[in-house]
Protein backbone atom coordinates (compact mmCIF):
# COMPACT_ATOMS: atom_id res chain seq x y z
CA UNK A 1 0.00 0.00 0.00
CA UNK A 2 1.17 3.09 -1.03
CA UNK A 3 0.26 5.54 1.69
CA UNK A 4 0.24 9.57 0.53
CA UNK A 5 -0.54 12.54 3.15
CA UNK A 6 0.37 16.27 3.82
CA UNK A 7 3.79 14.84 4.60
CA UNK A 8 6.13 13.63 1.66
CA UNK A 9 6.83 10.16 1.38
CA UNK A 10 9.90 9.19 -0.65
CA UNK A 11 10.89 6.32 -2.82
CA UNK A 12 13.17 5.03 -4.70
CA UNK A 13 12.20 3.09 -8.08
CA UNK A 14 13.86 -0.42 -8.61
CA UNK A 15 14.72 -2.44 -11.75
CA UNK A 16 11.40 -3.53 -13.16
CA UNK A 17 13.15 -6.67 -14.67
CA UNK A 18 14.60 -7.77 -11.21
CA UNK A 19 13.12 -5.61 -8.57
CA UNK A 20 17.17 -4.89 -7.55
CA UNK A 21 19.23 -1.88 -7.87
CA UNK A 22 18.72 0.87 -10.42
CA UNK A 23 21.02 1.65 -13.20
CA UNK A 24 20.42 4.92 -12.20
CA UNK A 25 18.64 6.64 -9.17
CA UNK A 26 15.32 7.92 -9.03
CA UNK A 27 14.04 9.15 -6.25
CA UNK A 28 10.16 10.03 -6.12
CA UNK A 29 7.94 12.26 -3.28
CA UNK A 30 4.12 11.79 -2.96
CA UNK A 31 1.57 14.13 -0.97
CA UNK A 32 -1.69 15.37 -0.65
CA UNK A 33 -3.75 17.89 0.16
CA UNK A 34 -7.20 18.00 0.01
CA UNK A 35 -7.18 18.65 -3.97
CA UNK A 36 -4.21 17.64 -5.31
CA UNK A 37 -1.93 14.81 -5.48
CA UNK A 38 1.71 16.13 -6.50
CA UNK A 39 4.41 13.45 -7.25
CA UNK A 40 8.00 14.87 -7.79
CA UNK A 41 10.44 12.52 -9.48
CA UNK A 42 14.21 13.31 -9.19
CA UNK A 43 16.26 11.53 -11.85
CA UNK A 44 19.95 10.68 -12.33
CA UNK A 45 20.47 10.91 -15.80
CA UNK A 46 23.63 10.47 -18.18
CA UNK A 47 22.01 10.74 -21.06
CA UNK A 48 18.77 12.33 -22.52
CA UNK A 49 16.49 10.88 -25.18
CA UNK A 50 12.93 13.03 -25.21
CA UNK A 51 11.03 12.02 -27.72
CA UNK A 52 7.63 14.51 -28.68
CA UNK A 53 6.92 18.12 -28.54
CA UNK A 54 3.39 18.33 -28.51
CA UNK A 55 0.50 17.11 -25.68
CA UNK A 56 0.31 12.83 -26.86
CA UNK A 57 3.13 12.99 -29.13
CA UNK A 58 4.55 9.47 -28.49
CA UNK A 59 6.34 10.05 -25.45
CA UNK A 60 7.40 6.17 -25.03
CA UNK A 61 9.91 6.31 -27.84
CA UNK A 62 12.28 7.90 -25.35
CA UNK A 63 12.80 8.91 -21.85
CA UNK A 64 10.01 9.54 -19.66
CA UNK A 65 8.30 9.47 -16.27
CA UNK A 66 5.04 7.72 -15.84
CA UNK A 67 1.85 6.88 -13.62
CA UNK A 68 -0.82 4.78 -13.86
CA UNK A 69 -3.57 4.77 -11.39
CA UNK A 70 -6.71 2.74 -12.08
CA UNK A 71 -9.94 3.57 -12.67
CA UNK A 72 -12.72 1.50 -10.82
CA UNK A 73 -10.98 -2.03 -11.86
CA UNK A 74 -7.77 -3.11 -12.81
CA UNK A 75 -8.75 -3.36 -16.13
CA UNK A 76 -8.83 0.58 -16.58
CA UNK A 77 -6.66 3.30 -15.40
CA UNK A 78 -5.50 6.50 -16.40
CA UNK A 79 -1.92 6.47 -17.54
CA UNK A 80 0.12 9.70 -17.44
CA UNK A 81 3.86 10.68 -18.82
CA UNK A 82 6.13 13.09 -18.67
CA UNK A 83 9.51 13.70 -20.44
CA UNK A 84 12.63 15.10 -19.42
CA UNK A 85 11.35 18.40 -21.91
CA UNK A 86 7.95 19.01 -19.87
CA UNK A 87 5.77 16.84 -22.60
CA UNK A 88 2.56 15.72 -21.70
CA UNK A 89 0.99 12.34 -22.89
CA UNK A 90 -2.62 11.25 -20.79
CA UNK A 91 -4.41 8.03 -22.20
CA UNK A 92 -7.29 5.67 -20.65
CA UNK A 93 -6.06 2.25 -20.98
CA UNK A 94 -8.51 -0.77 -20.94
CA UNK A 95 -6.15 -4.03 -20.31
CA UNK A 96 -8.06 -6.23 -21.92
CA UNK A 97 -6.35 -9.48 -20.27
CA UNK A 98 -4.87 -7.63 -17.61
CA UNK A 99 -1.53 -8.75 -18.78
CA UNK A 100 -0.44 -6.19 -21.18
CA UNK A 101 -3.11 -6.21 -24.49
CA UNK A 102 -4.50 -3.07 -24.13
CA UNK A 103 -6.14 -0.74 -25.95
CA UNK A 104 -5.15 3.27 -25.85
CA UNK A 105 -8.07 6.24 -25.60
CA UNK A 106 -6.79 9.48 -25.83
CA UNK A 107 -7.68 11.91 -23.48
CA UNK A 108 -8.26 15.43 -25.59
CA UNK A 109 -7.02 17.76 -22.66
CA UNK A 110 -4.43 16.19 -19.76
CA UNK A 111 -6.14 15.77 -16.34
CA UNK A 112 -3.33 17.52 -14.84
CA UNK A 113 -0.30 19.51 -14.95
CA UNK A 114 3.54 19.34 -14.86
CA UNK A 115 6.86 20.74 -15.26
CA UNK A 116 10.38 19.56 -15.14
CA UNK A 117 13.72 21.20 -15.09
CA UNK A 118 17.17 19.66 -16.64
CA UNK A 119 20.96 19.68 -15.59
CA UNK A 120 23.46 17.50 -16.80
CA UNK A 121 22.99 14.96 -14.32
CA UNK A 122 19.58 15.15 -12.95
CA UNK A 123 16.13 15.98 -14.42
CA UNK A 124 13.01 16.78 -11.90
CA UNK A 125 9.34 16.38 -12.92
CA UNK A 126 6.66 18.00 -10.91
CA UNK A 127 3.50 16.43 -11.27
CA UNK A 128 -0.11 17.64 -10.07
CA UNK A 129 -3.14 15.85 -10.29
CA UNK A 130 -6.52 17.34 -9.04
CA UNK A 131 -8.26 15.14 -7.63
CA UNK A 132 -11.81 16.61 -9.38
CA UNK A 133 -9.90 15.78 -12.56
CA UNK A 134 -9.49 11.99 -10.95
CA UNK A 135 -13.54 11.83 -10.34
CA UNK A 136 -14.42 12.97 -13.67
CA UNK A 137 -12.59 9.94 -15.21
CA UNK A 138 -14.57 7.65 -12.56
CA UNK A 139 -12.07 7.18 -10.38
CA UNK A 140 -13.12 6.77 -6.66
CA UNK A 141 -10.19 6.23 -3.53
CA UNK A 142 -11.55 2.82 -2.56
CA UNK A 143 -10.94 1.01 -5.18
CA UNK A 144 -7.62 2.86 -6.22
CA UNK A 145 -4.33 0.98 -7.10
CA UNK A 146 -1.73 2.73 -8.52
CA UNK A 147 2.10 2.42 -9.62
CA UNK A 148 4.77 4.33 -10.53
CA UNK A 149 7.43 4.43 -13.04
CA UNK A 150 10.40 5.75 -15.07
CA UNK A 151 11.51 4.51 -18.40
CA UNK A 152 15.70 5.18 -19.49
CA UNK A 153 16.46 4.93 -22.88
CA UNK A 154 21.01 4.29 -22.62
CA UNK A 155 23.41 5.72 -25.73
CA UNK A 156 23.25 2.16 -27.10
CA UNK A 157 19.47 2.40 -27.74
CA UNK A 158 18.76 -0.31 -24.67
CA UNK A 159 15.28 0.48 -22.98
CA UNK A 160 15.96 0.60 -18.86
CA UNK A 161 12.98 0.38 -16.57
CA UNK A 162 12.61 1.26 -13.43
CA UNK A 163 9.11 0.67 -11.00
CA UNK A 164 7.96 1.14 -7.55
CA UNK A 165 6.12 -2.35 -8.09
CA UNK A 166 8.06 -3.89 -10.10
CA UNK A 167 6.32 -6.24 -13.29
CA UNK A 168 9.59 -8.56 -13.62
CA UNK A 169 9.21 -8.27 -17.11
CA UNK A 170 9.73 -5.85 -20.30
CA UNK A 171 6.74 -3.99 -19.64
CA UNK A 172 4.65 -1.84 -17.16
CA UNK A 173 1.05 -2.81 -18.06
CA UNK A 174 1.23 -5.55 -15.90
CA UNK A 175 -1.89 -4.41 -13.28
CA UNK A 176 -1.25 -6.92 -10.89
CA UNK A 177 1.99 -5.20 -9.48
CA UNK A 178 0.16 -1.87 -9.15
CA UNK A 179 -0.37 -1.18 -5.23
CA UNK A 180 -3.28 -0.18 -3.06
CA UNK A 181 -3.37 3.89 -2.83
CA UNK A 182 -4.74 5.37 0.38
CA UNK A 183 -5.02 9.37 0.77
CA UNK A 184 -4.59 10.32 4.49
Amino acid sequence: MLNIGKRAVSVELVDNLTGGKPLQKTVVELFSDDETIKVTFECSENYYSSVGRDYNDTLWMGDIVEIMITLGSLNRYLEIEVNPDGVLYAVLIDNIDLRGNILIKKIDKAPFSANTLKTDTVWTAHIAIPLKSLKALDWNLRDSKINIYRQDFRPNGELVLYAYSPTFCEKFHIPSSFVSLNLK
